[in-house]
Parts: C-alpha cells; structure tokens; sequence
C-alpha cells in the first residue's frame, strides 16, 4: 500500500476527537493531509471505485473496494477522475486535492476500513517517515 499524497502534511490524526459546538462528535476515522487544491491524489492500492459524490460534509469524494473487505475514502477533493466500477492500477490518479464540503482549507481527508472497522492509514502503508506532521 502506499501513500495517496506525497509530502502531505498531516494536519490531523486518525483517533482524534471531535468537538463541534462544545459537543462530543465521536473520533476522526482518518487522517488529514494538507497540500495545495489542485495536487493529484492516488489511490494507496490497486482496486474498484464503487462510489463517488459530492456531500454537504465530506465533499466531493471517491470510495475504492481493494478487495478482501479493504477499502479506502478519499475526501474534500476538488476534482474527481473516476467512475463507479472502474478498476484502478496501483498508484493511479483519483482526483485533486480541494476543499469540497464541510472544511476550513485545502486538504485530503484520507480513511480505510476492514469490513466495519475503521483503521489508522498510517498502519497500513510503508512509508510513514515521509509525513510531517503539524499539531
């Protein structure tokens, strides 16, 4: 697997809670990572985009089946460059970076599940030291 925005800056980590108006929201299912609207987006593996859309809070975004109960999320985008039920090589371009939906800039909101269970894209990838992480 690999990272789906290189020299992104992590801006948010998979785990977090989340505050909105003084109330508690549940954790952050993935992590956030900043880079400017516009910088391609790659999908961490090869497999089928099952879905695609544009909601009031995640955007504009692009929903990838890998095959074995593994998928991932890739969110806020400004572009998408995908159709449900293509098939996806490794590595290839999904969209760009934007700051669709409900976000205060430009980022990709990147998340992976295992059937129902969300997990830390940072755990599933090999190049972790190629993050900067901004807190």
């Amino acid at each position: 697997f690999s990272n789906p925005l290189p020299r992104g800056r992590i801006t948010s980590l998979f785990g977090l809670e989340r505050i909105m108006n003084d109330t508690p929201q549940g954790y952050h299912r993935g992590v956030d990572l900043a880079r400017p609207a516009g910088t391609p987006v790659r999908v961490m593996a090869p497999g089928l985009v099952v879905l695609t859309g544009d909601y009031y809070y995640s955007g504009r975004f692009v929903l990838v089946d890998h095959g074995g109960g593994l998928s991932s999320i890739y969110m806020h985008l400004d572009s998408i460059g995908v159709v449900p039920g293509q098939y996806l090589d490794p590595e290839a371009e999904i969209g760009t970076v934007g700051a669709t939906g409900r976000v205060t800039g430009a980022h990709l909101h990147w998340g992976v599940n295992w059937y129902e269970d969300y997990l830390d894209p940072l755990e599933v990838i090999a190049e972790k030291e190629n993050f900067i992480i901004i807190r």
